[in-house]
């Protein structure tokens, strides 16, 4: 009978399956981040810190994502900085699309799920360990 460490990382490579149409918003961040460079003026430095910040921002979060997913699968917490650095990023990267975040979030909503379900692990098995020495 298989273990749950055995399935881990079949259900981490399916969920990360299921969070890659949040990826389609930030592929068009980076569109129009990069045919602003080209533009002649280019936009207000409010909005090119908006646009180049939340780009930033939201490839941290997937970092950040891509590693809690990587210690779930060893079976090692991280730090409890780490779900909170992942929350602030995400929210800082969805900041980035303005207007259209809600728009954006409606695509992210598997990740936003899965990064809830890690960082709710992380704390947890991380507190045990705190408890256990």
């Amino acid at each position: 009978m298989a273990t749950g460490a055995d399935t881990r990382p079949l259900l981490a490579l399916i969920a990360w399956a299921m969070c890659m149409p949040a990826l389609v918003p930030y592929a068009l961040l980076t569109y129009e981040a990069l045919a602003d460079i080209g533009q002649p003026g280019g936009s207000p430095p409010a909005q090119a810190l908006s646009l180049y910040g939340g780009l930033a921002a939201g490839c941290g979060a997937w970092v950040t994502l891509a590693w809690m997913t990587w210690g779930w699968v060893r079976e090692r917490p991280l730090h409890a900085g780490w779900p909170l650095l992942c929350f602030l990023l995400g929210a800082l990267g969805m900041a980035g699309f303005g207007g259209a975040a809600l728009i954006a979030a409606m695509l992210a909503w598997p990740a936003i799920a899965f990064a809830g379900f890690l960082a709710f692990w992380h704390l947890r098995a991380s507190a045990r360990t705190r408890a256990a020495r």
